[in-house]
């Protein structure tokens, strides 16, 4: 069985590869890439028309890199509070069972 391929577009240039394991999430991720160059190069020719085509999938890639983080600090916000909490249900549970 030959191993499946995921194409991107990029400023009308097609970029092939071979995603590692989970083909359907390699495909969001192509799609989000692709999505989020497209957002940023509309937005910045209004500002500057003559922007980089460099430019515009630094743009891309530092937004997309911002989300991430910002998922990985809410997460392990919500992992910190879960974890509190739990603690504090395991005494209480503790305690009644005693």
């Amino acid at each position: 069985m030959g191993l499946k391929t995921v194409t991107i577009d990029v400023f009308g240039h097609p970029f092939v590869f071979k995603p590692e394991d989970d083909l359907d999430a390699a495909e969001e991720i192509a799609a989000l890439l692709s999505s989020e160059i497209k957002k940023v190069e509309k937005k910045m020719s209004t500002v500057s028309p003559k922007i980089s085509r460099e430019a515009v999938l630094i743009m891309a890639a530092l937004n997309i890199t911002k989300e991430y983080f910002e998922l990985k600090r809410n997460y392990s916000s919500t992992l910190d509070d879960l974890t509190k909490k739990s603690a504090v249900l395991s005494k209480m549970l503790d305690s009644t069972i005693q």
